[in-house]
């Protein structure tokens, strides 16, 4: 009966000390890494923003960071894409701020605004959630 009731106690033990490690180790990702902003116009009036094409490459690298690579074979291919879905749902938006009136040299900041509660969900952090960047690339301005 002792055996048992030690058995029975290193097994609970085991359960919470693997769903503690489980939980830390949720993979920890950048998405403002490669999410650099683009800049148009004239120097002085130039303007800031994220291509679409650009934000999803983002989303797509992020999923497959937190995910890895999506199997072939039903059912775990479907599985995959819900949990895909999830990972996604997470980011809500990206601002930059200043967005307009920019000229070479300046400073802007992007903002990734994001659901945290729903990342712990999913099984990952994000490390971090603003980015500086240096405008470039503007024409000069007019005399």
């Amino acid at each position: 009966m002792d055996r048992i009731v030690l058995l029975l106690g290193l097994l609970f033990f085991g359960v919470i000390l693997a769903g503690f490690v489980v939980r830390g180790s949720s993979p920890l990702v950048d998405p403002l890494a490669t999410l650099k902003p683009s800049f148009q116009g004239q120097s002085g009036v130039g303007e800031a923003f994220v291509p679409q094409e650009r934000w999803e490459e983002t989303l797509t690298r992020v999923v497959q960071e937190v995910l890895g690579p999506c199997p072939l074979e039903e059912p775990r291919a479907a599985l995959w894409e819900q949990r895909a879905c999830l990972v996604r749902a997470v980011f809500q938006e990206v601002r930059l701020d200043p967005q307009q009136g920019l000229q070479n040299g300046d400073r802007i900041t992007v903002h990734l605004l994001y659901d945290a509660s729903a990342a712990k969900d999913a099984g990952f952090r994000i490390l971090d959630a603003q980015r500086q960047w240096v405008v470039r690339g503007l024409a000069p301005s007019l005399p």
